[in-house]
Parts: C-alpha cells; sequence; structure tokens
C-alpha cells in the first residue's frame, strides 16, 4: 500500500450534537478508549500531514479526548447546516501543500487503520483522486476528497456537495470491512 506517498491531511468531524443520544457519542467506549482518541489514534496511523479534529463549540471539553501529540483541533460554532457547516469551516484550517483529505467521522466504531490505507490507495489510483466507504445503498465517509474539490464547499451547499461527489461514477468504492451500515453509529 503507498498510502504515504501523496500528502495527504485528515478531518475527523467529530462537531455534532448527539442530541438524541443526550450526551457526547464522541465519548462513547471502545475497548476501553473513547471513540474520539480511537479515531484520532487509526487516522495518525495514515502518516498524514496533519490531523485536524473538529469539535463543537458547545463542548469545548472535547478536546480533552484529543491527543496533542497527534492531533490539532477547531471549534465549529455554526451548525446551521450540520456537516456543511463543519466541511466549510474546518476545510480552511488543513494545510494547503496537500493534494487530499481524508475525512472520518468520530462515530465509526469499526474503523481500522488497513481501511483508511485501502482508501488512500484508491484515491490514489482514482482519475478523480476520490474514494469512498460503500454501505448498502450510499458511498460516505470515511472518504478521501482532492483539498481543492473540498476548499470550493460553502457551508449552504457543502454537506449535500459532499454527499453528491461521493456518489460520482468517478468514485474509487472501498467496501466497509465491518459491513454494510454496523460500520457507523447514527
Amino acid at each position: 500500500m503507498n498510502a504515504t506517498v501523496t500528502p495527504h491531511a485528515v478531518l475527523i468531524l467529530a462537531a455534532g450534537r448527539s442530541r438524541r443520544l443526550g450526551f457526547p457519542k464522541q465519548r462513547l467506549q471502545v475497548r476501553g478508549e473513547s471513540l474520539l482518541a480511537r479515531t484520532v489514534r487509526i487516522a495518525a496511523s495514515t502518516r498524514p500531514a496533519q490531523v485536524l479534529v473538529a469539535l463543537p463549540a458547545h463542548a469545548p471539553d472535547l478536546a480533552s479526548e484529543v491527543n496533542a501529540a497527534l492531533a490539532s483541533h477547531v471549534l465549529v460554532d455554526d451548525d446551521t447546516h450540520g456537516k456543511a457547516s463543519t466541511l466549510a469551516h474546518a476545510a480552511p484550517c488543513l494545510p494547503r501543500d496537500v493534494h487530499r483529505v481524508l475525512i472520518l467521522c468520530a462515530d465509526h466504531p469499526a474503523l481500522e487503520a488497513t481501511h483508511l490505507a485501502q482508501l488512500l490507495d484508491a484515491a490514489g489510483s482514482a482519475t478523480s483522486g476520490l474514494a469512498a466507504t460503500a454501505y448498502a445503498d450510499a458511498m460516505g465517509e470515511p472518504a478521501v476528497v482532492p483539498l481543492a474539490r473540498l476548499q470550493a464547499f460553502t457551508p449552504e451547499v457543502s454537506g449535500q456537495g459532499l454527499r453528491t461527489m461521493l456518489q460520482g461514477p468517478d468514485v474509487a468504492r472501498d467496501h466497509a470491512a465491518s459491513g454494510d451500515d454496523a460500520f457507523a453509529l447514527d
């Protein structure tokens, strides 16, 4: 696998409010480690130029779950457009010298480093530079997106734009190792 050949950054989307759960799901434990800490650790294993974690401004204490030696964080105070707001707010904080961004959500308890390496390899081989995880009925995160395409998003279109982009015919598909929707908590 050549996951480190082309420089990449990692953006971990962890700014959700966990309204239905009632407490930050980023703190749920998987084998004694919070989902957020686990996601940061696994993301860092891909050897990116940067790991950036987007956290909710209303819960800045979640930063304690982020190992500062592995990642930095940005607080997102506007969640009017959900994931779209997070993408638009965090994209300018990514390094300009990377070519692609590995986008992860912090609520994937089955996340594995091998899957991320496969996505990075698939994106490196795809003409579009795009790769996404194939679920039963859609493509989604984890995904690799060229930085230039991510920076073109605005809050009003980012979420739908990313979702639409990941459904395109030019996206390299990699199936979630755990199968279908078991990959993510929702």
